[in-house]
């Protein structure tokens, strides 16, 4: 029986989908920037507000409300401690990434739409080797594509792609990437990684491993 493909095109987040920073990288980082801004952080608890502010979006409101600070200034001071160079040391490909090029050889197209800067998502992708990409977007506001939860960036990558939203999924590691893949129309699979739980979130498709995908792609 020749099995057909249900999707035309697989989109990926990046950070926390195809690669990870070290464990305790970003709580050491989220630490010195707040300290700087001169905020004290509770040792017992900034591991758990680093963890939902990493993971869940809104992290706007989150910068205002949970670490009272104002998120531009977070944001520029982040980015000051956060280089590419101290990044990449801090950061691996997960073990799984080889499954896109499979899934390429299944005449299905691959695109990138992730929320990091240009610097960073560069770096992440170094670290995928060999791992193609028809389109790589970066959705963030000073590129002029909206930021995630907004399907700005998803939608163009499809358009680029000539696919069409029924005919899409989109992989992502948080809220965000699943309220971005509804609001584009294209199917959202979250993949579980063990970092976070979102036990109210509801995608349509739930993954432990990329390898899951190659038989989620395939019709009976």
């Amino acid at each position: 029986m020749v099995k057909n493909n249900l999707y035309d095109a697989v989109l990926f987040d990046v950070d926390g989908t195809l690669v990870y920073t070290l464990p305790g990288y970003m709580e050491g980082l989220v630490g010195e920037v707040l300290s700087d801004l001169g905020k004290k952080t509770n040792g017992k608890n900034i591991s758990k507000l680093v963890k939902e502010f990493w993971f869940k979006g809104d992290r706007e409101v989150f910068l205002r409300e949970k670490f009272g600070v104002d998120p531009d200034l977070f944001w520029s001071t982040f980015r000051e401690h956060d280089p590419p160079g101290r990044r990449m040391e801090a950061t691996r490909a997960y073990y799984d990434v080889w499954v896109i090029n499979h899934i390429r050889k299944m005449s299905i197209k691959t695109g990138i739409v992730t929320g990091a800067p240009r610097e960073i998502s560069m770096m992440n992708l170094g670290l995928l080797k060999e791992q193609e990409f028809d389109v790589k977007i970066n959705a963030y506001d000073e590129y002029g594509v909206r930021a995630k939860p907004n399907p700005h960036g998803i939608e163009l990558c499809l358009d680029i792609l000539g696919v069409k939203p029924e005919r899409a999924m989109y992989v992502g590691n948080g809220d965000e990437d699943i309220f971005a893949a509804r609001a584009a129309g294209v199917d959202g699979a979250l993949i579980l990684r063990g970092d976070y739980e979102f036990p109210n979130l509801n995608p349509k498709i739930t993954v432990y491993s990329l390898w899951e995908l190659k038989g989620l792609i395939r019709s009976c």
